[in-house]
């Protein structure tokens, strides 16, 4: 969400999502790989179909919704997930929720990864509330992300929003990725 929002000023949303998912990919299926010895596959199998049904959706919305729509849907998303932040508390000392609010938290978070790139975020508050087994969180989260951005670019790809220009513009914002792979690594 952080790199969508500037982008849209100067590229279509169409264009970004695809982008940041290819840059994305590398990254998080390096960060899922390493963990996938720490995952829950109980939740991870609970969440996937639902992310998948809304990954579906959104691509869907992208690749058929009108630029400035998108657009405005993300200034739009944009607020209100800074008001979602703004609300304070975090996930750690909540009680615990449901398995049931995986299918909800899936599909939503499906949604806005397709859509937006950032569905991230409700993920990690459904399974900040499931496993209070930090690394099993990290891990699962990382795998999770890992499988999300890997299935919106072939959704993409399918969907024809992903073309050699785009391949080009993400081959020259590579070293910037790796650099903040390594930089978020480090940190």
């Amino acid at each position: 969400m952080i790199a969508a929002t500037p982008l849209a000023a100067v590229l279509p949303v169409a264009r970004i999502v695809p982008l940041l998912a290819l840059l994305d990919c590398v990254g998080a299926s390096t960060r899922g790989w390493r963990a996938r010895r720490r995952i829950d596959r109980g939740e991870l199998a609970r969440l996937l179909p639902g992310m998948a049904a809304g990954q579906v959706a959104g691509v869907t919305l992208l690749a058929g919704l009108p630029a400035n729509a998108l657009a405005a849907a993300l200034g739009l998303f944009v607020a209100l997930y800074g008001l979602w932040g703004l609300r304070g508390g975090g996930t750690s000392a909540a009680r615990p929720v449901s398995a049931t609010w995986a299918v909800p938290c899936g599909l939503a978070g499906g949604l806005l990864g397709a859509l937006f790139g950032s569905g991230g975020f409700l993920y990690a508050a459904y399974l900040g509330r499931r496993l209070p087994d930090r690394d099993a969180f990290r891990a699962t989260q990382a795998v999770l992300m890992a499988l999300s951005t890997g299935l919106r670019v072939v959704l993409c790809a399918l969907a024809g929003l992903i073309d050699g220009p785009l391949l080009l513009l993400a081959l020259c914002a590579a070293p910037a990725m790796v650099l903040g792979v390594a930089l978020g690594g480090h940190l």
